[in-house]
């Protein structure tokens, strides 16, 4: 049974979680040629106060790239 373990910065929609789910699920199965059913997904979501790069938390990072507005 393979499990994929996915980590990712919490924020997205339900819908693209949903989507990414089905996605991975179907690369794994067709990758591996297994059934969809022995696929299990585990997706953690993160707030992005406890997510740093470089030592910064991103979720500063984030909020800079906001205010500076479009590039």
């Amino acid at each position: 049974m393979p499990i994929v373990m996915i980590t990712l910065l919490s924020g997205r929609s339900r819908r693209a979680k949903k989507l990414l789910l089905r996605s991975v699920t179907d690369a794994v199965a067709a990758s591996l040629d297994a059934p969809n059913e022995s696929v299990r997904v585990i997706l953690n979501e993160v707030p992005a106060e406890h997510w740093a790069v470089a030592g910064k938390p991103i979720g500063a990072r984030r909020r800079r790239r906001k205010a500076a507005g479009p590039a």
